[in-house]
């Protein structure tokens, strides 16, 4: 199975700001006022293969995107440009040892392209405190997730086991690092998890039968 398709996004941000000139808010403060203009283009394309037979299925996939973007800054007119190539990668297993028995496994894959704030974040006064700068460097980070589960009935003794275990783990994960100075500002700025990586396991299970009693009988 093969498919396309395409998206555009065009959108508009105007935040002013004004200071007091005694009388009223009417200059306009330059540091902490925006107008911005965004063009976003994407692009998608998928692929998957499809696979069932008796006992067993499986599916194998992928999807990848285009995505570009242009930001316009309407007060200076600069213009700031990134192109992101998305992926998407999902395989899926089944196997059926009978109809109250089967095995499932599966594997995910997902990009996470950063954000236009985390890019350029605008500047703002309602918290000075709290202070976030931008990163042009920014590159998308990508996680990954495994699983397998088991399912067992049996119908006679109404006893039924279910366990799945999962691992995930992701690569060049987008990360707030903060500093504080010593009057308590708190500078934030975007950065990528190069040196490490971010794993998680997942282990569920449950287990049930009837429980059957018997009956007494007077003398």
């Amino acid at each position: 199975m093969l498919n396309y398709s395409i998206n555009t996004n065009n959108g508009s941000a105007d935040k002013r700001s004004f200071n007091n000139t005694g009388a009223s808010y009417t200059v306009l403060d330059t540091a902490f006022s925006n107008f911005f203009t965004l063009n976003q283009l994407s692009n998608l394309v998928g692929l998957s293969l499809n696979f069932k037979g008796i006992k067993q299925s499986f599916n194998i996939g992928n999807r990848v995107s285009d995505v570009s973007f242009k930001q316009i800054n309407e007060f200076t007119g600069n213009t700031f440009k990134r192109h992101f190539l998305n992926w998407n990668p999902n395989a899926n297993y089944s196997y059926n040892f009978s109809q109250q028995r089967s095995l499932y496994a599966s594997y995910w894959g997902n990009t996470q392209q950063p954000s236009i704030d985390q890019i350029q974040p605008v500047r703002v006064n309602t918290d000075p405190l709290n202070i976030f700068l931008g990163n042009q460097s920014l590159t998308p980070s990508f996680s990954n997730r495994f699983s397998i589960s088991f399912y067992d009935y049996k119908v006679l003794s109404d006893q039924y086991i279910n366990f799945s275990v999962s691992y995930n783990f992701t690569s060049n994960q987008i990360i707030n690092s903060s500093e504080t100075d010593a009057a308590g500002k708190s500078i934030t700025r975007y950065v990528n998890l190069s040196d490490k990586t971010p794993n998680g396991y997942n282990f569920w299970g449950s287990y049930g039968r009837k429980i059957g009693f018997g009956t007494c009988r007077p003398d």
